[in-house]
């Protein structure tokens, strides 16, 4: 607040500060208090310090990788025209000023000259240092970043924001301990994905407000597991029980107990329903992982918008990107589900929507979230129930409607994430989606815990979990027992093999095809059944439909060589001619197609 005041007095600042550092809301704190409305007030309480100010008139610009300098000289003269009142004092607020550092136009060299005898107040927000040129010229402030010590201290200005809470006030200091010991481990594990300083403020935030209004910790740790655990991998989740086991005081089994009532799908259907919480972002491990998210209904064709980054010439067109974006816009304003494959390119337009950086109206009234701000947001009255948010379209910003049902989902892949700043990761609720980990994420609880099976249905609420746990134990000793049938069944000598006869095999495909077998009804699956005789017919019934599924995949080039090789175990020889091509066309009688090599080529009678 001390620089934006001098800012306010004709000075020259820019401020540089990790996310969540009230970068943003502190300005708007002075904006409300200095605009027109309110400068009448605000100058009573100033007039025992015999201090006089005009009102405030800030002429903002979001600075993003395509921006110009001509906008931005456009938006500094607009601002002088305003200088010539003498009722307000302009002040020209570029926002994210980092971003345009890395634009290919250069937009910030104008600044060289305007900033050597500025006429009017300016402000540069940017998460990371400028260039020496522009910093010479400004006053720079740089915002510390005392993660740790500001933690208690924001939890309990959080916490006195809300009248009716069921939190108790112990359990700021258990979260504050669960999120300290928690970073504190991670950043000394290397682990891939987890860079340095992985958790963020905005993490944080969203874990106290999330239990100002849900179950307290004791009783459910879906707060932690949606706004910390994200991250599957073993390594980080043993740190994330350990700081859990050291901060709330419970034993391995309630922990870990809790902890699997919330595996990665499940906190992915619970975000999507939060109108609350942060947009998504899915760290997918393959190109089609995301795609869960169809096969268990948490995504529909009807109700969300898919967006895939090209990298075909004509889609890599400015045209296109503008096209992306109105998709987006449209689904803000309806309140569809806008998901975003890739598209990083169009992300720094969509700032201010992604942080969930809404206003209420034409007034100004700004409506923040908790996980902007470093300290807790205020309560505003909003005269209307819209909310509104800047998008920025090349050089220009546009204001948009957002619905209350609006969410954005982006999807990203590992590698994607490794060369990601953490200013950009921070603004989501990160989850890493695969489909075999989910598989035995959501298995885990009944295996490892040897729970009967009606508990863990309790627990779980679910009637899908214990069928694949009554004919494979979900562990990756089991896992290649699978594979290792298939091999039999085919007689394949290697695993490389198993590439070769089903066509797209990879290590996800057998847990998509037991996920497939769990999501049928029960009727076609099992029924309950006690006997040791029952369970092991049960079993191999459940083996041999998952061959089944794999039938159709089988490569025909495969197949006759296998055939001509060795001869399939359990079966008579004799009993399985081959047909020639004529005789099968003269059978079938149908279209049919020929697969040669990567060529298909249609074939009729």
């Amino acid at each position: 607040m001390y620089a934006y005041n001098l800012c306010v007095n004709g000075f020259t600042v820019v401020l540089v500060g990790d996310p969540g550092t009230s970068k943003t809301l502190s300005l708007q704190i002075l904006r409300d208090n200095m605009c027109q409305s309110e400068i009448e007030n605000f100058q009573t309480r100033l007039n025992k310090k015999s201090i006089d100010l005009k009102a405030l008139h800030v002429v903002s610009f979001q600075c993003t990788q395509n921006s110009k300098a001509l906008r931005i000289e456009e938006r500094w003269n607009q601002a002088i025209s305003h200088s010539e009142s003498k009722l307000v004092k302009p002040l020209l607020l570029l926002d994210e000023i980092g971003l345009a550092e890395h634009s290919k136009h250069s937009p910030l060299k104008v600044l060289h000259h305007l900033l050597e005898n500025p006429k009017i107040s300016f402000v540069g927000l940017s998460n990371w240092p400028l260039d020496a040129a522009k910093m010479n010229r400004v006053i720079v402030h740089q915002i510390p970043n005392n993660l740790d010590d500001d933690l208690k201290a924001i939890g309990e200005a959080i916490y006195k924001t809300e009248e009716h809470t069921n939190l108790p006030k112990g359990d700021i200091d258990m979260l504050v301990d669960v999120f300290k010991e928690l970073n504190k481990q991670i950043s000394k594990q290397k682990l891939p994905l987890c860079k340095e300083n992985w958790l963020g403020r905005r993490d944080f935030y969203a874990l106290i407000r999330h239990y100002m209004h849900n179950q307290v910790p004791r009783d459910s740790f879906q707060g932690v597991m949606r706004n910390l655990g994200g991250f599957r991998d073993p390594q980080f989740q043993k740190c994330l029980a350990d700081a859990l086991k050291k901060g709330t005081r419970k034993s391995v089994t309630e922990i870990l107990t809790l902890m699997s009532a919330w595996e990665p799908l499940q906190c992915v259907k619970m975000n999507l329903q939060d109108e609350n919480c942060r947009h998504c972002m899915l760290v997918c491990e393959k190109p089609y992982s995301w795609q869960l998210l169809l096969d268990h209904n948490l995504l529909s064709c009807e109700d969300a918008v898919f967006l895939f980054e090209s990298n075909f010439a004509a889609d890599r067109a400015t045209m296109t990107g503008h096209d992306h974006l109105h998709k987006v816009i449209n689904c803000m304003e309806i309140g569809k589900k806008a998901v975003l494959y890739k598209l990083k390119s169009i992300h720094e337009c969509l700032y201010d929507m992604l942080n969930q950086r809404y206003y209420g109206n034409s007034l100004g009234v700004f409506l923040f979230f908790f996980f902007l701000s470093v300290i807790p947001p205020f309560s505003f009255f909003l005269l209307s129930e819209n909310r509104f948010c800047r998008v920025a379209m090349e050089d220009q910003t546009r204001d948009c409607t957002v619905a209350k049902e609006f969410k954005c989902i982006v999807i990203v892949f590992k590698e994607d994430m490794e060369n990601s700043v953490i200013t950009y990761i921070e603004q989501f609720n990160r989850f890493v989606l695969n489909l075999f980990v989910c598989l035995i994420l959501s298995l885990v609880c009944c295996c490892f815990l040897q729970r009967p099976k009606k508990h863990f249905l309790d627990a779980l609420k679910s009637n899908t979990f214990h069928t694949l746990g009554r004919c494979l134990n979900p562990t990756y000793k089991q896992y290649q027992c699978l594979k290792k049938s298939l091999r039999e069944c085919h007689n394949l000598c290697t695993e490389t093999e198993l590439s070769e006869l089903f066509y797209g095999f990879n290590d996800d495909t057998i847990p998509s095809a037991i996920s497939h077998i769990l999501l049928q009804p029960k009727s076609q699956l099992q029924s309950d059944c006690d006997d040791d005789e029952d369970i092991k017919q049960n079993e191999k019934k459940k083996l041999e439909k998952l061959s089944e599924l794999f039938y159709p995949l089988r490569h025909p080039a495969k197949i006759a060589c296998l055939a001509m090789e060795i001869p399939p175990r359990n079966t008579n020889s004799t009993s399985q001619p081959f047909n020639t091509f004529v005789e099968y066309l003269l059978s079938m009688k149908k279209v049919i197609i020929v697969i040669l090599l990567n060529y298909s080529q249609n074939k009729t009678k």
